[in-house]
């Protein structure tokens, strides 16, 4: 059995009107499907005309309250996206040589923006022009929307200590650079959506779309920031279904820190991270129980500002009076509801 599973933690709220927790309920299911289905308009229109006429159903789709926010959070990453589409059409023909010098800057350049000197010698030398090999290969599911395919060993000899993983969002590093995906060839589409996740939030923090982060206690940039990396992947995390496969949570969720999630090595955020990602888990088994879906916590990632404020907007979530005298008592009940959580289809949770 294994011992790392979290513990279930019993909502702690004060007293709101069922009312509060019902409102909650319905904008975060609305919000999980508004943005899973736009991740996947995003990826599957053919052309801008069809992208904007589909995410205007979506829209259409949403409930009266909700539209005009969504409208403008649409608006403005269709406009970035076309800005992405206008970077890549001054390339037309050299696409794969375009991102993969783009890829390899985003790498080495240095926070002030500066390349080191020797990266032009050292570039030409050891990156073959990708014109004409195979192993190399350039993908725009949608417009606007640029994908570097590389061959898995290429691929992986680039990884080194960077953790690339299956795929890599590059965010733009100046005004004539953009932003696009590096992925092994071989990726599956789950973990594309993941990466066009990352380009969602990138775009639309850039436009201050989103909540901003903000820590109730200091001024802690570094804390606000590492929130912002945390909900960013989460979200990503959720699109690609990763929490209902059962050995990226026994690996990731209940047996690590949070050094993957909020990128900083600090001792304090990462302690506040891993809280927060095992909060979220208990939440998600408890709300699955309850019919309460993983997308759902999408809505939380985005109406946070803080890990104090996520933990408690998890179990807001999940909670109402009915639900406060049914959770687990023991905890092999606790573990029935672990294991009805996962996609038995997925690699089963070892318990």
């Amino acid at each position: 059995m294994n011992k790392n599973i979290p513990k279930q933690q019993p909502p702690k709220l004060t007293e709101l009107p069922e009312s509060s927790f019902k409102s909650f309920r319905k904008i975060a299911f609305e919000t999980g499907k508004f943005y899973t289905d736009f991740i996947d308009v995003l990826l599957k229109s053919k052309n801008s005309t069809e992208q904007k006429e589909q995410s205007q159903e979506l829209i259409n789709s949403l409930p009266i309250p909700m539209k005009k926010l969504y409208q403008k959070g649409v608006e403005t990453l269709l406009k970035e996206i076309e800005r992405n589409k206008r970077i890549m059409d001054k390339h037309r023909g050299q696409e794969k040589d375009f991102l993969m010098r783009e890829f390899v800057t985003n790498l080495v350049i240095s926070p002030e923006g500066h390349l080191p000197e020797w990266f032009e010698e050292t570039y030409n030398e050891h990156v073959p022009n990708t014109s004409n090999i195979k192993e190399y290969e350039y993908s725009e599911p949608a417009p606007g929307i640029p994908i570097l395919y590389l061959k898995k060993s290429i691929y992986n000899s680039w990884q080194g200590d960077l953790r690339l993983g299956q795929a890599r969002y590059v965010p733009a590093t100046n005004s004539v650079s953009p932003s696009f995906i590096v992925a092994k060839n071989d990726v599956p589409y789950s973990g594309i959506k993941h990466e066009v996740s990352h380009l969602v939030f990138n775009f639309l923090s850039k436009n201050n779309y989103f909540r901003s982060s903000q820590e109730n206690e200091s001024d802690d940039k570094n804390m606000e920031k590492a929130f912002d990396n945390f909900r960013n992947e989460i979200i990503a995390y959720i699109l690609q279904k990763s929490f209902y496969d059962g050995n990226f949570v026994n690996k990731y969720i209940v047996t690590r820190d949070s050094m993957f999630l909020v990128y900083d090595e600090d001792a304090k955020i990462n302690k506040m991270g891993t809280k927060a990602k095992e909060q979220l888990f208990s939440c998600m088994v408890f709300g699955k129980s309850k019919n309460i879906e993983p997308e759902s916590f999408i809505y939380v990632c985005l109406a946070s500002k803080n890990f104090q404020e996520f933990n408690r907007n998890c179990v807001k979530l999940i909670y109402s009076n009915e639900n406060a005298t049914t959770l687990p008592t023991s905890k092999e009940d606790w573990l029935k509801l672990v294991d009805n959580f996962f996609d038995k289809k997925l690699c089963h949770f070892n318990i």
